[in-house]
């Protein structure tokens, strides 16, 4: 059943920040390190703080990047960066996986940079790397960037992909950006081959861009997703599905059970966020809710007990992110928490303990 969508689509909820100072979680040679990073005048934002594989960056109002941890995307140069650093200017948008690094500049013009082993720079070479960043195509209105490819959105609604081209086993086609499918509005992909598309008409489709060209049609009226080795959906009605591997209930469905198919698993839910094997949503009362894999006390209930259906950990909360094995949330009174794994301090808490619940680390988060 095709149900039309009024409002806006939303592939990730990034509303804006006002920032005095913030907490830097970086990971530098595998090691996490946590410092207060003070900001000496606020600074208004257009981009939440994200973190992408052991870095973190952050675009200002005025479209500075700033960006801090291990370098593994390059810069001026390729050490780690302790504190944050300006990297760029006039930037729009940006996005990264562990190796590569996708960014839009304020006229449409999409520049990657980082290693390039998949072929995932986009620049038709394959191997190496580039420092700095590189222009690649025009007119970009959106971008995502996977584990081992790019994807990109030109202004006329079509989708652009290039990458996942290990030993060159695709031929040089796929060194640079390749047109999939028109009347798209939003991509998310995957760390794996797979990507995510929304259409005009808000249909949410599957690419394995491994295996096929081929967009695999999923549901109908779809608003937000996150993917991973499981995918999440949000459609218009509040109503939030989930499917593929559940080997840590990350499914929540109440089962260890993949599923091939959308399953239904709460209502009322605003924002999704998703790891490979953890899930986290927030419904409209600003309810937190985990679920998955839960071996650092990542789900936050005060124990290690995997959790696969949904458990209430907080109120009041108006941003979550789920890392691969620790969480963070900010609450409406600006307060920033953190729990799961702490083995290289990535919470923030001045330890290295793991903490099964969450832990205020600062306060000084101002929201609009």
């Amino acid at each position: 059943m095709k149900k039309k969508v009024k409002g806006c689509l939303l592939i990730c909820l990034v509303p804006l920040l006002l920032l005095t100072a913030m907490v830097v979680w970086s990971n530098i040679n595998d090691g996490w390190r946590a410092t207060d990073v003070s900001i000496p005048t606020p600074i208004e934002v257009n981009q939440r703080p994200v973190a992408a594989g052991g870095s973190n960056f952050i675009i200002m109002e005025n479209g500075d990047l700033w960006a801090w941890g291990f370098n593994q995307w390059g810069a001026d140069s390729w050490e780690a960066r302790f504190t944050p650093k300006k990297i760029w200017e006039d930037v729009a948008f940006a996005c990264a996986q562990w190796r590569h690094f996708l960014l839009i500049s304020s006229d449409g013009t999409l520049f990657a940079r980082g290693q390039n082993d998949f072929g995932q720079i986009g620049d038709g070479t394959l191997g190496g790397g580039q420092a700095l960043p590189i222009p690649i195509m025009e007119n970009v209105t959106a971008v995502s960037a996977g584990i081992n490819h790019s994807t990109a959105i030109t202004q006329d609604g079509t989708l652009w992909v290039w990458g996942d081209n290990e030993a060159n086993w695709r031929g040089d086609a796929w060194l640079s950006p390749v047109s999939i499918m028109d009347n798209v509005v939003a991509v998310s992909a995957s760390t794996s081959s797979r990507t995510l598309v929304v259409s005009s008409d808000n249909t949410l489709l599957n690419i394995n861009i491994r295996s096929e060209r081929r967009p695999t049609e999923i549901m109908d009226d779809v608003i937000a997703v996150a993917p991973g080795g499981r995918s999440l959906a949000i459609t218009s009605d509040g109503v939030l599905w989930a499917w593929g591997v559940n080997n840590h209930g990350q499914i929540g469905d109440g089962t260890r059970q993949n599923r091939d198919t959308p399953v239904r698993i709460m209502d009322d839910v605003v924002a999704v966020s998703a790891s490979s094997n953890n899930s986290m949503a927030i419904t409209s009362d600003g309810s937190l809710w985990v679920w998955g894999d839960n071996g650092n006390g990542q789900i936050g209930d005060g124990t290690k007990r995997n959790r696969i259906s949904p458990v209430l950990i907080m109120e009041n909360v108006v941003y979550a992110h789920s890392g691969e094995s620790h969480s963070i949330a900010i609450t409406a009174d600006g307060n920033v928490w953190a729990w799961g794994n702490n083995e290289f301090g990535q919470l923030g808490d001045g330890t290295t303990i793991d903490r099964h619940y969450p832990v205020k680390i600062m306060d000084n988060i101002l929201l609009p």
